[in-house]
């Protein structure tokens, strides 16, 4: 993995996205909402 990619600080913003979007919030009562991410050598 490259040296300047902060996993911790994606693994955060990840950890709360979903909270704090507005599109995810509107409809989070109708369905369930799921996110990933991958980490892929480039």
């Amino acid at each position: 993995m490259d040296e300047d990619v902060d996993e911790a600080r994606i693994e955060r913003s990840h950890g709360f996205h979903a909270d704090r979007c507005p599109v995810a919030r509107s409809i989070r009562a109708a369905i369930e909402i799921t996110t990933s991410y991958q980490l892929v050598e480039a």
